[in-house]
């Protein structure tokens, strides 16, 4: 026997021992390969759900063996407190429908913590149709889903600082478009409450006395006080902003009704002086609920968009009060704090333009203190100014509301009477005498003459026309009285012109 017959008969004897495997014990070799070494967990269920076998990948990423979870539903292991319920009903009706499903689900470990899967549960049936078992194929996502939450954080943010810088763009534009602290006040209210959406807060200025600071525009559901004191705040103690519950020390401002929110004071300075302040409360972080760190982490971008507002807001309050002031310097007598010839003469075009439309009555009273050169050739001056401021104080105490005193130049004086007619204007002149009878002025030591004056009343009508008219009418009723003697008091005849 040659070698070669050797070696085919030994071969026949080794197929023989061991024959090659068949088509179908390959593919339960390989499926048993796929099942233990795939890095997905797989699990196998009865047609109740119940668990018959895990892979090592499950036992690896759930934390828990066969033993421990053999004959149970995997949901009643792995599901938790926020587990999506609506996902977890879904999973339950395609078991009982027998149908395959593909989802998103949060479990949780044996040891507590929670991940993201996706699932996709498959029904196995037999070559008869009848389902034998469920087939889950579970992905750990977790990572996946933390970036997803990280980029969609990261473009709210980004949208929100978009929307922030936008309403602060236009915030800034109506604030310096205001010409008065009212229209100032409005715009602070309405921009703080888009600015910094589900937050109260309230808007505070100085009142004229400085004693107080008196709340002049509020937004939200806040219960605020209406006037409070600068003792009351942290921020005006200490003259700077106060952010409240984000350091490890803090105290609540007396002013704060509930102390139990996280809020920001900041104070409003123009031209270097403390004028108000601005009250930001934050509902929905709770002081003692949450730690300081992260309290300051959550509000770090408020905060620093507040103390931008409040400097945005300062600015503005010193641009009006500027305004405010040079207006004033403009329209107000410097010497009796009167309104002058250039205000009179605007307000008075435009009642006699309220007039022409509704009616409203309009009367004018033009006041002359009488032989007035002889207290400025007698006593100087000076006893000069303080008859004439004398004089304007007794307006300002008479006249009121509707009725408007103004210095028209040197001695001469006038009263805007808006809605009054003839009668109303002649008691109100009645008052005037007595109250300027009732004075007693000084100057140097020495007691200074009584004061009395002659006035001209005119009452405007169509035929006027226009101002020019109305006040030659008064003029001219003036002139009479000085006529008739002085110390008293002309109508305007009707005929006149």
């Amino acid at each position: 026997m040659t070698a070669e017959n050797t070696l085919a008969d030994n071969a026949l004897k080794l197929r023989e021992a061991f024959p090659e495997p068949t088509a179908e014990a390959q593919q339960h070799l390989f499926a048993n390969l796929i099942a233990e070494h795939c890095s997905d967990s797989i699990v196998f269920t009865d047609p109740q759900g119940k668990v018959l076998w895990v892979n090592e990948p499950f036992r690896s990423m759930t934390g828990y063996s066969l033993s421990e979870i053999l004959g149970k539903k995997p949901g009643s292991l792995l599901q938790g407190p926020d587990t999506d319920p609506n996902t977890v009903s879904e999973i339950s009706q395609a078991l009982r429908s027998q149908v395959a499903i593909d989802c998103e689900i949060l479990n949780y470990t044996k040891n507590g913590e929670s991940y993201w899967i996706d699932l996709t549960i498959t029904p196995v049936r037999n070559h008869d149709g009848v389902l034998t078992h469920f087939m889950s194929i579970e992905r750990d996502i977790t990572e996946k889903k933390k970036l997803a939450e990280e980029t969609k954080k990261s473009l709210q943010s980004e949208q929100e600082q978009r929307r922030e810088r936008k309403i602060l763009s236009q915030m800034s534009e109506w604030l310096f478009a205001a010409r008065s602290q009212q229209e100032l006040e409005k715009i602070v209210a309405k921009s703080m409450d888009k600015m910094f959406p589900g937050t109260n807060g309230a808007f505070y200025i100085y009142s004229n006395s400085r004693d107080v600071l008196e709340q002049v525009g509020q937004w939200g559901n806040l219960s605020s006080p209406t006037h409070i004191h600068a003792d009351d705040c942290w921020s005006l103690r200490r003259g700077r902003s106060y952010a409240y519950g984000t350091s490890d020390i803090s105290f609540a401002c007396e002013h704060v009704h509930e102390s139990k929110h996280a809020y920001f004071c900041l104070p409003i300075v123009a031209h270097g002086d403390t004028i108000g302040m601005m009250h930001i409360a934050f509902p929905e972080y709770n002081i003692g609920a949450t730690d300081n760190r992260t309290l300051r982490d959550a509000l770090a971008n408020k905060w620093d968009l507040s103390l931008i507002c409040a400097e945005q807001i300062s600015l503005a309050t010193a641009n009006v009060k500027l305004q405010d002031e040079l207006h004033q310097r403009s329209v107000k007598d410097p010497l009796t704090g009167l309104w002058n010839r250039r205000w009179f003469n605007e307000t008075a075009s435009r009642e006699i333009k309220r007039f022409e439309e509704n009616g409203t009555p309009l009367t004018l009273m033009i006041i002359d203190i009488d032989h007035f050169k002889k207290f400025n050739d007698t006593f100087g001056h000076d006893a000069g100014d303080i008859v004439l401021k004398s004089f304007g104080v007794a307006l300002q105490e008479v006249f009121e509301n509707n009725r408007f005193a103004c210095r028209l130049g040197g001695e001469e004086f006038c009263i805007l009477c808006v809605g009054d007619g003839m009668d109303q204007a002649n008691e109100q002149l009645a008052v005037l005498r007595e109250t300027i009878a009732g004075k007693h002025i000084r100057y140097d030591g020495h007691q200074l003459p009584t004061i009395t004056f002659s006035t001209g009343i005119a009452e405007y009508r169509p035929e006027d026309g226009d101002l020019k008219s109305f006040v030659c009418r008064s003029d001219e009723a003036l002139y009479a009285a000085k006529k008739a003697g002085r110390n008293c008091d002309m109508i305007a005849s009707e005929h006149a012109l």
